[in-house]
């Protein structure tokens, strides 16, 4: 990056992983099944230096797991945005 040291800079970062339950996994029996994961990893810098990581799980799959073996599992929360865009269909042409 070629931001100046003292700017405020996040850059944004999306993975897919792919996992098979082969083996034990926190007292879970192995089952075969396959999964796919998609995250977003934003981070911020400042100085050159990351400052924060927030992470956004953007698989449906995941509370529906939780659900069904019953863990506990956030409803109803609604956190600040931490990424706004632009309405756009608010701008008027000039």
């Amino acid at each position: 990056m070629s931001a100046p040291a003292d700017s405020l800079v996040r850059d944004i970062y999306n993975a897919f992983q792919r996992a098979e339950l082969d083996e034990d996994f926190m007292g879970l029996a192995p089952t075969g099944r396959e999964g796919t994961s998609v995250e977003t990893m934003l981070l911020t810098f400042r100085e050159h230096k990351v400052t924060r990581i927030d992470v956004a799980d953007n698989t449906v799959e995941l509370p529906l797991y939780l659900w069904a073996r019953g863990w506990p599992n956030p409803h109803g929360i609604r956190p600040e945005p931490i990424i706004t865009g632009v309405d756009r269909r608010r701008i008027t042409a000039e």
